[in-house]
This record gives structure tokens, sequence and C-alpha cells, in this order.
């Protein structure tokens, strides 16, 4: 081989190089997040995104909700109330993530130091199939922060706590832990009835109040007449402990009511208030030292309430 070929296989091997250089570098240039006027690193930008459905997988289960119409439904539980505020967090969060620092270059060496063996997957998906995707690790132990990253990024990158709670929440925090809405302040009429059948009943005073603040209500079921009652102890002692009943813990597939003691409910409240909103509450046997069983309407699931309420 003369010395001018062996000149050109040499040049021609330089350039394959530096090609191969150069799109190693274009291609590590596109799997790093760019940084903004404010010198936080943008990890999503798609503000324009119209959410479809999202995925949350934790612990090897997968949920989905998806929006129908105003409101988010979880799939196959569809009967189910959601925190749909919490869920419309996490998409704006996602459709919009910063970080503040960049912890690491190389998620799949690093990942598990930072929680990501053990971490929470979030995809939102678009209506014309743009998918989000980002995964959740451990929260920061010397500031408030939580790990992220993206699946087309390389890095695991460092976000604010408000953002990291609201991609970090599982299904138990988006499950509506409430009962039936009721505005106690404006309430038409409230029904306990115990087990024995006997039962006694508050209602709204259709005629005008004794007193401000004395006659607004009435009971009866307890006296031989209705008596009036003091609205400031009302809203003390029944509508601030019924405003804060909430799930403790959920019991799904609950099985048997006789159980819980929810088959004969030693206690029945029944709430209505003057914009019809109504609800009923049934509550069973004692779970342990702080909570009793409980049922609320238009709910699957038996739950456990604070006993203080």
């Amino acid at each position: 081989m003369n010395q001018q070929k062996k000149k050109l296989f040499i040049g021609l091997g330089v350039l394959v190089v530096l090609v191969a250089a150069y799109f190693a570098l274009t291609l590590a240039k596109q799997n790093r997040a760019e940084m903004d006027e404010e010198g936080n690193y943008i990890v999503t930008n798609v503000p324009d995104l119209t959410a479809k459905t999202v995925a949350i997988t934790q612990e090897g289960e997968t949920n989905t909700f998806q929006e129908e119409g105003t409101e988010w439904v979880w799939v196959g539980h569809e009967s189910e109330k959601l925190v749909q505020i919490s869920i419309d967090q996490l998409v704006a969060y996602a459709k919009g993530l910063e970080a503040s620092q960049v912890v690491s270059e190389d998620k799949e060496a690093d990942g598990a130091t930072y929680g990501f063996d053990t971490a929470k997957l979030v995809e939102v998906t678009g209506e014309d199939g743009t998918v989000i995707s980002l995964s959740v690790g451990d929260q920061t132990v010397d500031e408030p922060g939580y790990y992220v990253t993206e699946s087309t990024k390389d890095e695991i990158f460092l976000v604010d706590a408000e953002a990291g709670k609201a991609l970090s929440r599982g299904i138990l925090e988006l499950r509506s832990r409430i009962p039936d809405y009721v505005d106690y302040n404006n309430c038409k009429n409230i029904t306990f009835t115990n087990q024995d059948g006997s039962s006694y009943t508050i209602s709204k005073n259709q005629e005008e109040a004794l007193t401000p603040g004395y006659g607004e209500y009435l009971l009866s079921g307890v006296y031989a007449q209705s008596m009036p009652v003091v609205t400031e102890v009302l809203t003390e002692q029944v509508g601030a402990p019924l405003d804060e009943i909430a799930v403790v813990e959920f019991l799904d597939n609950p099985g048997d009511l006789a159980q819980y003691g929810l088959d004969t409910p030693r206690m029945t409240i029944f709430a209505e208030d003057m914009d019809g909103n109504t609800c009923t509450i049934w509550v069973g046997d004692d779970c342990d030292d702080l909570t009793t069983y409980a049922r609320f309407s238009n709910r699957d699931y038996v739950c456990t309430i604070s006993k203080e309420n």
C-alpha cells in the first residue's frame, strides 16, 4: 500500500471518529436538561398539554385516573371520591417541572443511592398521545426537597418540597376521606338514630328565633315537645364534630358487615342542608381505643373514624 493510500485511510478513520464523537456529544446534549434565565433546570416544559390520563405505579401496583368532564375518576373504582385538586396539582407540576440542582449526571449508575430502586412512577398522557414519565425517589434529609428523574434525561434532579410532595402522593392520599358534603352551618335537619330504634332530630326552626343565637334550631324526640337549641352549643358539640369526620383507615372489600357491627349500627346519622345536600353515616363497633368502624353513604368501603368525633 502506497503512502498516499495510507494517509487516505488514516484520514477517513479520523473522520469517522470525529463524526462518532460529534453524534455522541449531540445525543448527550439532547439528554441533558437546559436551564432557564433564573438558573433552574427545566425537567419538563409542555404547558399546552391537555392531560387525559394519569397512571401512578408504586410497589408494583398501578392505579389509573381518567378525566371525565371536569373531574378525575379512578378507573375500576368509579364510585370512589377523589381529591380533585391534588390530581390537578400533580398534573400541573408534571407539565412544567423545574429543579434547583442536578445531583447526578447518571441516573442508571446512581439511582439506588437516591431511592429510585423503590421509586414511584408517574405517567401523564395527553390527548395527543404525548407521555410525561417521571420517577420520584427519596425525600432529602438535610433540606426540603425530593429527587426526581425524567424518562428522556440522564440526570437526577432535586426539586422543591411542594413539587415533590405533589408528585409523590399515592392512592391513599388521592382518595377523599370525608363523607358526602353537607353544609352544617346551613343545616336543615340532623337525625340521630340509636341501635334500639330511638332517635332525636335537630332541625331548622321554620319560625323566628326566640333571640339571636337561641331557638334558630329545635330539638325534637327527646322531650314531650320540641325545645329550642343554643346555636353556639349546637355548632361546637354537633356541627363541628360531624364536619371533622374523616377516614382514618380504608377497609376495601369489607365482606360481612356484621364483623364491624354495621349490620345493626349503634348509631345512624342523617343530615341535610338547606341546599338539598344529604349525608348518612353509620357507626359500628369500636375498632380500638382510638377508632370505631363506620360507613358513609355512596361509598363501597368500610372505614375507621376517630372516636373523638
